[in-house]
């Protein structure tokens, strides 16, 4: 077994997944196998509600980017996560 729990997909995945029906359906299948493997599930760089809700619904349990919040840096983020805005999403 590798010693693996986790499979994070990056933002160029996420690009056209509301509007690429092939796109879509890779992004899908990555989900739908790494649950069937029981390995979280995480998406970077997620930018629009489409993004969000489509990875919702497709079981994708973590997800960030700047659908929640832009970059920030140390400083702000102190203030962000001390003040209980959230800067990612459990989906």
């Amino acid at each position: 077994m590798l010693p693996i729990n986790a499979v994070k997909m990056d933002r160029s995945l996420l690009a056209s997944v509301a509007t690429a029906e092939a796109d879509a359906s890779i992004v899908a299948a990555a989900i739908s196998v790494s649950r069937r493997l029981r390995l979280r599930v995480a998406a970077d760089g997620v930018e629009t509600r489409e993004q969000f809700d489509f990875l919702k619904t497709h079981g994708c349990q973590e997800a960030q980017g700047s659908y929640f919040s832009a970059a920030v840096d140390p400083e702000s983020f102190t203030l962000l996560t001390s003040s209980g805005q959230k800067t990612h999403s459990s989906v």
